[in-house]
């Protein structure tokens, strides 16, 4: 099933998704109702796929670009914070943070968590996440690499918009051979499988309740592979995961 979250008569509401522009409201224990709702009727829009307390992202979780740019494979999951304020959804505009700022694309598959969980087995970890999705983790590279002494992950990746989240929630795992890829104004730049990632979804969500209590809603970024290029104000940007669907972003 494909989730999305809608904005109805000014109230955000979670909808099973019927088709692109047409969806049936659920209740609080995600079972669709009678209500339906269509994109434009009645002021319904679309909202990032989750609304999480947590943004929480991997670095160096692919093994092709770990092995390429010759980075030690981890043992453990790397991961640093967005701030929720840097949320975006599938067709919004993303501000470019300005001249000499170096933008750029990071396609990734997205682990949305559907119920409180600390330290939860690996076994047991199915029965906490809600769903999939694409993000894209908009990075100013520039930023990150400014003070040489301390890399500013969350200063380069909070920016407003930096967290692209959408279009769904698929509820089921996406397949490890399902590709994740990235376009600029249709130009691919960015194709891997979901089996690139080091750690996987399931041990990642294991892990992180570890060290934190991960909320409803939370979203876990799982990191990205080779490809990630600059993007400028006038660019449409693209992440797709097969099997969850398209998270378009405008840069202006």
């Amino acid at each position: 099933m494909k989730i999305v979250r809608i904005k109805k008569a000014g109230q955000s509401a979670w909808a099973r998704m019927d088709k692109e522009d047409e969806f049936t409201l659920l209740d609080g224990a995600m079972a669709p109702t009678k209500q339906h709702a269509r994109l434009g009727q009645a002021g319904v829009s679309t909202l990032p796929a989750c609304d999480p307390a947590n943004f929480l992202a991997l670095w160096n979780n692919s093994r092709v670009a770990a092995e390429k740019l010759g980075r030690a494979i981890p043992t453990e999951a790397l991961y640093f914070m967005k701030p929720q304020t840097c949320l975006s959804g599938h067709g919004d505009k993303v501000p470019h943070p300005g001249q000499g700022h170096n933008m750029i694309l990071e396609a990734e598959l997205g682990i949305v968590i559907g119920k409180k969980a600390k330290d939860v087995p690996l076994e047991d970890v199915a029965k906490v996440i809600l769903g999939y999705t694409c993000i894209n983790d908009f990075t100013a590279k520039n930023v990150v690499g400014k003070d040489k002494s301390f890399p500013q992950y969350t200063r380069g990746k909070g920016f407003d918009g930096f967290g692209g989240v959408g279009p769904c929630v698929e509820t089921t795992r996406p397949d490890p051979e399902a590709r994740i890829r990235g376009f600029i104004n249709n130009r691919m730049v960015q194709d891997y499988p979901v089996k690139d990632l080091i750690i996987q979804p399931e041990e990642l969500v294991a892990y992180l309740s570890r060290q934190m209590t991960l909320q409803p809603g939370d979203v876990i970024a799982c990191g990205t592979s080779l490809g990630a290029e600059t993007v400028v104000a006038g660019d449409v940007v693209d992440v797709t995961v097969d099997g969850i669907g398209l998270l378009r972003s405008h840069i202006i």
